[in-house]
């Protein structure tokens, strides 16, 4: 009896582990910063709270520029305290099947389904610069870039 209570207090710990690594809340990696939401949830959150949206389209685990996104730039506690203020951070997992909502960004982003850092008004419409360009990359960017991006997106959010 004593073995087979071992084995599930061993199975349970293990458990609980794993629902700490729960796609649909924080990566370890980040320390807990930025508490994602999906792209629903988010959308409707900045309706109500009249917030610009972060997406980031994330491969995890598969793709070096979300793994350096995921240590460099969200455990970073002073670029996530800046996007948990400015931003309702949403997270895309193209590791799995992803809504009718999801794929209709994407093909307006012409991100070809990799991976992609954009950012959305409080409608839900994408944030573009003077140019008419959308304020968004798919490139392996450091914090300080990542930073004048978010700055970029708040810039035009208006305009």
């Amino acid at each position: 009896m004593g073995k087979k209570f071992v084995f599930l207090l061993g199975v349970a710990f293990v458990g609980l582990f794993l629902l700490r690594l729960d796609p649909a809340g924080a990566d370890p990696l980040t320390k807990g910063l930025i508490q994602w939401r999906t792209l629903n949830q988010g959308k409707t959150e900045a309706v109500k709270r009249n917030m610009p949206v972060l997406v980031d389209f994330y491969y995890p685990k598969d793709c070096p520029r979300c793994v350096a996104l995921e240590r460099d730039v969200y455990g970073n506690e002073h670029l996530a305290e800046k996007i948990n203020q400015h931003f309702i951070p949403v997270r895309v997992y193209l590791n799995k099947e992803l809504t009718r909502e999801e794929r209709k960004l994407m093909a307006e982003l012409k991100s070809g389904g990799e991976c992609i850092l954009a950012f959305l008004d409080s409608k839900g419409r994408i944030i573009k610069d003077s140019k008419g360009n959308s304020v968004c990359t798919m490139a392996m960017i450091p914090p300080e870039k990542y930073n004048w991006f978010m700055d970029q997106a708040l810039l035009y959010l208006d305009k």
